[in-house]
C-alpha cells in the first residue's frame, strides 16, 4: 500500500511516545509554533487531568498537524482493524 508524505511506523522505534513527542516539537518549531509547549502537557490540558495514554497523545498530535503536514501512522492502535492487518502481515 502506498502512503503519501511522511510514514511513521508506530510498531517500530518511531512509535516510541518520546520519539513522537520529539517529532511534534521539531514540527512545531518548523511551523513557528514554538510556544505550544510539549505534546504531553497539551494532552493533559486537553483531557483536563495530569496524564493520558498513548492514544491520547496520538490524538493531540493529530489535532496539531492534520491538514498542515502530510503524514500517515502505520500500525495505529486507534485503528479498529489493526489486529486483523497485523495477523495478515505476519502470515
Amino acid at each position: 500500500m502506498k502512503h503519501d508524505g511522511i510514514v511513521i511506523d508506530l510498531c517500530g522505534p518511531e512509535g516510541n511516545v518520546f520519539h513522537v513527542a520529539g517529532l511534534a516539537q521539531s514540527w512545531n518549531n518548523q511551523l513557528g509554533k514554538k510556544k505550544r509547549g510539549s505534546l504531553f502537557d497539551a494532552t493533559a490540558t486537553r483531557l483536563g487531568h495530569n496524564h493520558g495514554g498513548y492514544e491520547d497523545v496520538l490524538d493531540t498530535f493529530d489535532e496539531w498537524f492534520k491538514g498542515k503536514i502530510t503524514y500517515t501512522f502505520l500500525n495505529d492502535p486507534r485503528d479498529p482493524d489493526i489486529d486483523r492487518r497485523i495477523r495478515l502481515d505476519r502470515s
